[in-house]
């Protein structure tokens, strides 16, 4: 019996330290956890468990225009969205984290007038490595960054949502 547990155990680990792939991305173990908290955080949002604050600022070009961020009974950020955009795109970063308040995942989303649609999913681990980024786009084309969301995305979300307004 513990020999089975004790195989069990480091299958799991091998499982879980599995290199990404294109290939096995969706079925991954790492991937599987993060979309499991991802989910567990809209079923607390859809039961009304986690506390909504908002904040909106007057129109400048910038992504962060919006604010939301639900907060549990205990004061942890499970979920933190800011969006905005300039006259010809706009975004929306929608941050997912676990119950320790880290960074786990964020959902992108894009467009522009040229009707380019974009939708960036973003996977990280519990040390805030990035797993794996899942790039999807449609229309003609615009000039969105994967280093401009890297750097627009939001780790401390409690200092962000009280940061001053971007204009």
């Amino acid at each position: 019996m513990r020999f089975a547990l004790v195989t069990l155990l480091g299958l799991l680990c091998v499982a879980h330290a599995q290199t990404i792939t294109a290939k096995n991305w969706q079925s991954h173990p790492a991937i599987l956890e993060i979309r499991g908290i991802y989910a567990g955080v809209n079923a607390l949002i859809a039961q009304k468990k986690l506390r909504l604050e908002t904040k909106t600022f007057a129109y400048c070009p910038s992504w962060d225009l919006e604010r939301k961020q639900y907060a549990s009974a205990n004061a942890v950020v499970r979920r933190y969205v800011k969006a905005g955009g300039s006259d010809d795109s706009a975004v929306t970063l929608d941050h997912t984290y676990d119950a320790l308040g880290r960074l786990r995942f964020v959902l992108i989303k894009a467009g522009a007038v040229n009707d380019t649609q974009l939708e960036l999913r973003w996977y990280f681990d519990a040390s805030g490595k990035q797993l794996w980024v899942d790039r999807r786009m449609t229309g003609p084309g615009y000039p969105f960054s994967n280093a401009n969301f890297l750097r627009a995305m939001v780790r401390n979300p409690k200092k962000a949502f009280a940061a001053t307004p971007p204009c």
